[in-house]
C-alpha cells in the first residue's frame, strides 16, 4: 500500500485548511510520504504564512489573480519579491497558475518559480490530446537558467 504513496499529491485550498484535528491528520499523511500542495495562494493576508507554518506543504500554487497582476504597466508586482525570498529560504516547490502571456511567463521564469500552468501553454485537453501535445512539444521546452 505504501509503495505508491509518494506519487500522491493532496491539494488543499488555503480556505480549506481545517481545525487542529484536520491539521494533525494532514501532517500525519505527510509523515507517510504523501505530498501536500496548498492551492489558490493569494498572499493577501497573514493567513498564508500561518497555514504554511501549521502544515507540512511541499508545493504552493499561486492563484491566477497574482499572475494577472504581471503586465507591461506592472512587470514586477510586490508579491514577487516575497516569493523569491521564500524560494531561496525553503524547499517549497512553487507553481504559478494562470499564465496567459509571454511577459507573465518570462517574469515567472526570471523569478525562478519552478512550475507554471495556464492558457499560454495550452487550453484544457483530454489525456489522449495531452500525450500527443507532450510528444510534439517536449523538445521545445527548455529549463530555466539556474
Amino acid at each position: 500500500m505504501f509503495i505508491l504513496v509518494s506519487q500522491i499529491t493532496l491539494e488543499i485550498t488555503e480556505r480549506g485548511v481545517p481545525d487542529l484535528m484536520g491539521v494533525n491528520s494532514i501532517n500525519n499523511m505527510a509523515s507517510l510520504g504523501v505530498r501536500l500542495a496548498l492551492d489558490d495562494v493569494t498572499l493577501t493576508s497573514g493567513a498564508n504564512m500561518a497555514v504554511l507554518a501549521r502544515c507540512h506543504f511541499d508545493v504552493i500554487k499561486l492563484d491566477k489573480s497574482l499572475v494577472a497582476q504581471i503586465s507591461s504597466e506592472c512587470p514586477s508586482p510586490e508579491w514577487l519579491e516575497g516569493i523569491t525570498a521564500l524560494l531561496q529560504s525553503s524547499r517549497l516547490v512553487v507553481v504559478a497558475e494562470g499564465i496567459e502571456t509571454e511577459q507573465q511567463f518570462m517574469t515567472i521564469r526570471t523569478a525562478n518559480i519552478q512550475l507554471a500552468q495556464g492558457f499560454y501553454f495550452s487550453k484544457p485537453i483530454t489525456a489522449v490530446e495531452f500525450i500527443d501535445y507532450h510528444r510534439e512539444n517536449n523538445a521545445k521546452i527548455k529549463p530555466a537558467a539556474q
